[in-house]
Formats: structure tokens, sequence, C-alpha cells
């Protein structure tokens, strides 16, 4: 016997597109957050050398 399928209710797909879309931005913000606040060499710079 085959199951019947329904057509997607356009409300669950909105749901599921406006929680995907602020996942995403908190993991952007996230993620920006921790790059900008990481130790100096997280942007690429080898070693930092203070002179007195």
């Amino acid at each position: 016997m085959i199951p019947h399928i329904h057509a997607p209710n356009p409300l669950v797909a909105i749901g599921v597109l406006a929680s995907t879309a602020a996942t995403d931005a908190v993991c952007v913000m996230f993620n920006a957050a921790v790059l900008l606040d990481g130790p100096p060499l997280s942007f690429g710079r080898i070693c930092e050398v203070s002179v007195p």
C-alpha cells in the first residue's frame, strides 16, 4: 500500500525559513565576536615583539 503524501504547509515552510535565518544570523555574529576578541595570532601575525 502506498502512503498518501500531503502538500507542504506554507506556515511550516515559513517557520523553517525564519528559524534557519535566525540561527544563521546568530552563528555569524558569534563567529565575528570570537574572531575580533581572539589572540593576536588570529589575524595572521606570526609574533609580536615589544622593545622596551
